[in-house]
């Protein structure tokens, strides 16, 4: 009998080792959609300030913010086994990114529209009117749709279950979630 105590004591650890090892993974998962989040959270931030500037560029705004797509596409992938206050919170903060892409999209493609009308008759076939001369910034209406987004994007929740109020403070590498 002590050859079956033993046999079946075996598989009990094995069995509990396992389901462990899956615990570990999960957490790992999780902790790693965090720090992914995070990132993605202060390029958000990074293409807001940018996008708050009276001499914003559009096409820097779009760079940054195709880099912050990218990067809260990578922090959801695992999403059916994220905690869902982590999978929540990234779903929020990838929409508030997406509206600020779709933005800088439209705004960039109009800025192209108008230097493309504007070069035929400002200037000499050779100029393409490049310069910052041409740049405008945000109109009044756009900048209130920033600032809108912005306020979206600070009162959304972080992945730990508190609030997220002041941005600023998560550049001083405090994007740690405990």
């Amino acid at each position: 009998m002590s050859g079956k105590r033993m046999l079946g004591a075996r598989i009990i650890l094995a069995f509990l080792g396992l389901i462990m090892a899956l615990i570990a993974a999960w957490g790992l998962t999780n902790i790693n959609a965090i720090s992914t989040y995070n990132q993605a959270t202060h390029s958000l931030n990074t293409s807001i300030a940018e996008a708050n500037r009276s001499d914003a560029d559009p096409a820097k705004i779009k760079a940054i913010q195709e880099q912050t797509d990218q990067l809260f596409h990578q922090a959801e992938s695992m999403g059916p086994i994220l905690l869902p206050g982590t999978r929540q919170t990234i779903q929020q903060s990838r929409a508030v990114s997406d509206r600020l892409t779709r933005r800088a999209t439209r705004q960039l493609r109009s800025q192209e529209a108008s230097k493309g009308g504007a070069g035929r008759f400002a200037g000499s076939p050779g100029q393409s009117g490049t310069g910052k001369q041409g740049q405008q910034g945000l109109t009044k209406d756009q900048q209130e749709k920033v600032d809108e987004i912005l306020k979206q994007s600070q009162q959304t929740h972080d992945p730990s279950g508190g609030t997220q109020t002041d941005h600023a403070k998560e550049d001083q590498k405090t994007d740690k979630p405990w």
